[in-house]
C-alpha cells in the first residue's frame, strides 16, 4: 500500500513538471509557424540562465547535437549555432540553425542568419515571465522558412506531433534543471 501511495505521488509530480500550457503548430506556404507557453517549477532567474546557457542548451533536449555561440558582439548580443537532429521512420533531417541574439530585460530574440544554416530566414521571440517567486512562465514563438524539403502532407503532420512531444520533454527537463541547479 505504502509503495503505491510513493508511486502516485511521484506520478503526480512527474505530470505537474515543466506544464505546457499551450503549444501550436502550423506548415504552410514553406514556413513554420509554431509557439508555446510553458509553465515551468522556478524562478525566472533560474530559467533565464539556462535558457541563455547557449553553450549547453543540449541539455534541454536529446535531439541538440550542438549548441554554441559562434561569435559575441556585446555582452547581449551574439551569434550561435544550434544543430539538431530528428529521424521520422527512414527519413533524418539535420536542422541547422544559425542565429543572431539579441537579449533584452523581456526578451530574447532570434534571427536566422542565411546561407549559414539550412534555414532561409525567421525570427523567434522568447519570453521568460515570473509568475511568483517560484513559477515561471515561457512564451516563445517562431516564423522560420526552411530551406530543405518537407515531405507534402505528411511531413506538417509528423513535424506537428515531433513539434508537441518535444515542447513536453523540453519543458520537463528545463525545470529539472532549475531545480537540480539552484541554490539551496
Amino acid at each position: 500500500m505504502r509503495l503505491a501511495i510513493v508511486a502516485l505521488t511521484l506520478l503526480w509530480a512527474t505530470a505537474l513538471a515543466g506544464v505546457t500550457e499551450r503549444a501550436e503548430f502550423d506548415y504552410s506556404r514553406g514556413t513554420l509557424d509554431y509557439s508555446f507557453i510553458a509553465l515551468i517549477e522556478g524562478s525566472s532567474n533560474a530559467v533565464r540562465a539556462i535558457i541563455t546557457d547557449y553553450d549547453r542548451l543540449y541539455r534541454l533536449n536529446k535531439h541538440i547535437v550542438e549548441s554554441r555561440v559562434v561569435e559575441r558582439y556585446g555582452p547581449h548580443r551574439l551569434k550561435r549555432r544550434l544543430l539538431m537532429n530528428y529521424c521520422f521512420l527512414l527519413y533524418c533531417v539535420d536542422l541547422d540553425f544559425v542565429e543572431d541574439v539579441e537579449e533584452t530585460q523581456e526578451t530574447i530574440t532570434t534571427t536566422i542568419v542565411p546561407e549559414e544554416g539550412n534555414f532561409e530566414d525567421g525570427v523567434a521571440t522568447w519570453r521568460i515571465e515570473s509568475v511568483d517567486e517560484n513559477h515561471t512562465r515561457v512564451i516563445m514563438s517562431a516564423k522560420q522558412t526552411p530551406g530543405f524539403w518537407i515531405l507534402p502532407l505528411i511531413g506538417p503532420m509528423i513535424l506537428k506531433r515531433v513539434f508537441i512531444k518535444e515542447v513536453r520533454d523540453t519543458s520537463v527537463n528545463l525545470e529539472r534543471i532549475v531545480k537540480t541547479t539552484a541554490p539551496l
